[in-house]
């Protein structure tokens, strides 16, 4: 990983300080190598936590019912949702690639906006909420699987990562964000809440306590991650589109 880290350091360096048609030839042939290497990643990172998590106990708030997070009780968390969803998009991106056009251009811009806005809101609600409530805040002693997931290693690999990995996508990729694919977005953030709804009404467990929606201003907290996410959209839109201009003005 630091191998790889550094190597993309070193290229955006270089591509930030000029762009020719060798070095736009040169950051594909290295994208595609380095969207290999990240589905590996996200690959190995999910093997490691199926297998070395699948013993901790997740429970609800008042710690009467537990269940181990094992089995298909892994891929229900938003954060795997968003990583298997960036394994699919470099998959792709990658056959695209290789075959112009076997692809919608228009699905791949969605699918690009939609892992770019979830890697972002995962990241940051990850490390200016999620982390510091536990941090900072006392908690139960049936509260410790959830602790131990969301401080494992394998957690801040999928947290930090993805935000690095859409990052690099964005520099050296050629996708660019569009506002008119934000109701896709919306429709991914939808997907999840109402299967986040479906699973406490079969489990009883939340995963993120915040989406509880019998809770006190529950309704703002759901709004206020809406925004989040098409803040996070829109930065996207105007970041992608300088970049590109960018590079067509110095071609």
């Amino acid at each position: 990983c630091t191998l790889i880290l550094s190597l993309i350091g070193v290229v955006l360096y270089g591509r930030s300080q000029t762009v020719t048609p060798a070095t736009v030839k040169s950051a594909s042939l290295l994208l595609v190598i380095l969207r290999c290497c990240f589905i590996c990643v996200i690959a190995s990172t999910l093997l490691a936590s199926y297998f070395k998590l699948s013993s901790v106990d997740l429970c609800n708030d008042d710690g009467t019912k537990c269940l181990k997070f094992s089995g298909k009780l892994q891929f229900s968390t938003f954060t795997r949702w968003c990583w298997i969803l960036q394994g699919f998009y470099f998959a792709f991106a990658n056959l695209q690639q290789c075959s112009p056009g076997l692809l919608p251009a228009r699905w791949m811009q969605m699918l690009f906006g939609t892992a770019v806005s979830s890697a972002v809101m995962v990241t940051t609600v990850t490390y200016l909420v999620l982390v510091p409530g536990v941090l900072l805040l006392p908690q139960p002693a049936h509260r410790q699987g959830s602790i131990t997931i969301l401080l494992s290693w394998q957690g801040h690999t999928m947290h930090c990562l993805c935000s690095v990995f859409m990052l690099v996508e964005i520099m050296l990729g050629e996708e660019v964000m569009q506002l008119a694919d934000l109701p896709a977005g919306a429709f991914w953030l939808l997907l999840y809440g109402l299967f986040e709804w479906a699973f406490h009404a079969s489990t009883g467990l939340w995963h993120y306590p915040f989406l509880d929606h019998s809770k006190p201003f529950s309704w703002l907290i759901h709004a206020l991650l809406v925004a989040a996410f098409a803040l996070y959209w829109v930065a996207g839109c105007k970041m992608t589109a300088k970049l590109r201009a960018r590079e067509k003005r110095l071609l």
